[in-house]
């Protein structure tokens, strides 16, 4: 668990700590706010990392998509010569990382 994170994500980043760099134990807490417990701390790494798997493919296609310029040229050669490079490049990348499906529950 990344204890920093977990801090941001209770919305105490404005709160700081120490903390024993071995096992992560906060043993002095300075701020207005109460200090977290472990399960709450758990709980908002947990809820993080959901976060981060449900939107990890929008990373992955970040990282491969072709630069704006490289985009806008693409899509100035389509418009000149009546091509679709700029839509199956972007395909390739969506396909290659799909957006999760959604589960209703």
């Amino acid at each position: 668990m990344n204890i920093d994170i977990a801090i941001g994500q209770l919305g105490l980043s404005h709160c700081s700590y120490n903390a024993n760099p071995k096992t992560g134990e906060i043993y002095q807490w300075y701020g207005p706010d109460d200090q977290p417990t472990e399960a709450e701390l758990q709980a908002a790494w947990k809820e993080y990392e959901a976060e981060q798997q449900k939107t990890e493919y929008k990373r992955k296609r970040k990282a491969e998509y072709p630069s704006v310029e490289e985009q806008l040229d693409m899509l100035y050669e389509d418009m000149e010569n009546n091509t679709t490079n700029w839509k199956d490049a972007i395909r390739v990348v969506k396909q290659r990382h799909p957006k999760p499906t959604r589960t209703l529950g």
